[in-house]
């Protein structure tokens, strides 16, 4: 019986100090929610679309200023490029509204928020 809860600590105690120390270290990519902080990122830099829908994050690496831009212009759709599911380009504000800026969303057709746009930093 000693022998039994001896080993079943022992277990536990190695368990935790695997699932401790093996843990990953994760980061952090903020969320682009301005048209202003889409136009800081330049050709060539890697952003993330992440589906909120499949569960899916997309890295992708975007070759013009004016395909980031497109991102961010209001009354489009975007893609997900996993589910392939569209999202419509909608502004969140107005500043009026107790926001002191006005924030990009991507929501479905009945204006849940379904995907937002990250910027990946390495």
């Amino acid at each position: 019986m000693k022998i039994t809860q001896l080993l079943l600590v022992a277990g536990l105690l190695s368990g935790t100090a695997l699932a401790v120390s093996g843990a990953p270290a994760s980061k952090s990519w903020p969320p682009v929610r301005t048209a202003e902080e889409f136009a800081r990122i330049n050709p060539g830099e890697k952003i993330a679309y992440v589906c909120k829908e499949c569960d899916s994050v997309t890295v992708a690496t975007l070759d013009s200023k004016d395909a980031i831009m497109q991102l961010c212009k209001v009354g489009d759709m975007i893609e997900c490029p996993a589910c392939k599911q569209s999202y419509r380009i909608v502004r969140l504000g107005p500043p009026s509204k107790g926001r002191s800026i006005s924030e990009i969303r991507y929501v479905n057709q009945e204006g849940k928020e379904c995907m937002f746009i990250a910027r990946v930093s390495e």
